[in-house]
């Protein structure tokens, strides 16, 4: 996970001292810039308020300034560090981008951007960074000041539901604002005073990733569910790489009279990961295919089961079974649930079936009293069950239930699964033999 490599590698690497009286050389130096930036770069789209590296930017920001503070008559070794802090907690981190890190740390700065002039306290910081006006659909842009603390709160409680149930009160100011998180435009990422600056075309609104889905599952399904129909409906925008960006390297320099670098911080984190991919379908599948890992619990399976009954329609990712025409334009559309029927529950039982067999073979091997096999296999002989019910799945298909005949009749044993492959013997009854368990 990107924001666990944070904080093992990148945050130590930040707040890393000299021996030698806070004397970084040049590398070292260009290397905490860079970590600096990505651990701002991986929220850049939201208030800094509530990127959870805040307070490790902020401190050490203010030791880097003391220090390099201590002679006013010479100049600091880690200056540049803390003008580059002191823009990020200001809200003007994407200024750097275009700049490498190398380049960042060698060049002098003016006098009036020494570290003696930067200041910034808390009250400054925790304002420092308006919305975004990326995650405010266009028609919204003029709406008042509420509207937008709204939005700040919403991706709070958003982050939030990775780690703890959400209040009934706070889904209520969640759920409403998730499109206007989720599919917010891929433009305008920079604050309004900087209009001018192309790379506002780069990156989209979303700043979830496909692996905080399992743990909003766990902890809060109706916002799993809200989320995932959200994407499938707006999926995020198609997005521009900072490295493809449309900008043309010029002699000007910035308020820093800093040179532009040959390779800038925005490229290098193409190899850290943080960079969107260009391709919508690309984005959604890679949050989709989270479902097809998720554990046999009931929430998954009540997760799928409302997806496999939802019947919004939307952009279909390429021509297959259940598509109609868009009498509105050529775009192929299909709905949620025959998407996830056709495309994920096969493979979401396919991966229960495997994770069940090998939680079989620990409890056989190790001893363990833990019962997370049989409650398993009891969730998902009820859940195949009820989807043969609402006729999502044909029991008399081998494509869509033989795998799950044969495990339903190796644990014969649990009542639900004996249930379903009663299912099972009595469709395919004029069709083919099964046999059949002891006492059937």
């Amino acid at each position: 996970m990107r924001f666990q490599v944070a904080l093992d590698a990148l945050l130590p690497l930040l707040e890393s001292s000299s021996s030698s009286a806070g004397q970084f050389p040049s590398n070292e130096l260009a290397q905490r810039i860079l970590a600096a930036y990505i651990l701002y770069s991986l929220y850049a789209p939201y208030p800094i308020s509530i990127n959870p590296f805040k307070t490790a930017l902020f401190a050490t920001f203010v030791k880097e300034r003391r220090s390099s503070i201590v002679d006013a008559s010479t100049t600091g070794p880690n200056e540049q560090l803390v003008w580059v802090l002191w823009k990020i907690l200001k809200g003007d981190g994407n200024d750097i981008a275009p700049y490498s890190p190398s380049t960042l740390a060698r060049s002098p700065l003016p006098p009036k951007l020494r570290a003696a002039h930067l200041m910034l306290s808390e009250d400054e910081l925790s304002d420092a960074s308006p919305v975004s006006r990326s995650l405010v659909q266009p028609d919204l842009t003029n709406e008042p000041q509420s509207h937008k603390e709204s939005l700040v709160r919403a991706m709070s409680l958003l982050l939030a539901a990775r780690e703890r149930v959400l209040t009934l009160s706070e889904q209520k100011v969640l759920n409403p604002l998730l499109p206007a998180l989720l599919s917010a435009p891929a433009d305008n990422l920079t604050n309004s005073h900087n209009d001018t600056d192309t790379r506002a075309t780069n990156g989209g609104g979303i700043f979830l990733t496909s692996l905080d889905i399992a743990p909003i599952v766990y902890n809060n399904l109706n916002i799993a569910y809200s989320i995932i129909v959200s994407l499938l409906s707006d999926p995020p925008p198609s997005r521009v790489a900072v490295s493809d960006a449309p900008f043309s390297p010029s002699t000007s320099t910035n308020e820093a009279g800093l040179p532009l670098g040959e390779a800038s911080i925005g490229e290098m984190l193409a190899n850290f990961g943080t960079q969107p991919t260009r391709d919508v379908d690309l984005s959604r599948t890679r949050f989709l295919d989270v479902l097809v890992t998720l554990p046999p619990t009931f929430p998954s399976f009540d997760l799928m089961g409302r997806l496999l009954r939802d019947p919004t329609v939307i952009p279909s990712p390429s021509p297959g079974p259940g598509i109609h025409s868009d009498s509105n334009g050529p775009v192929p559309k299909t709905t949620v649930a025959d998407l996830i029927r056709n495309d994920y529950l096969g493979p979401f039982v396919h991966s229960c079936i495997e994770y069940l067999d090998e939680a079989e073979r620990e409890e056989r091997e190790e001893g363990s009293s833990e019962d997370k096999w049989a409650v398993g296999v009891r969730h998902l002989c009820r859940f195949y069950h009820s989807l043969i019910k609402l006729s999502l799945v044909d029991p008399t298909s081998d494509a869509d239930s033989a795998e799950m005949a044969h495990f339903s009749l190796r644990n014969a044993k649990f009542e639900e699964a004996m249930a379903l492959y009663k299912v099972f013997a009595n469709a395919n009854s004029d069709r083919m033999a099964y046999p059949t368990p002891g006492g059937f």
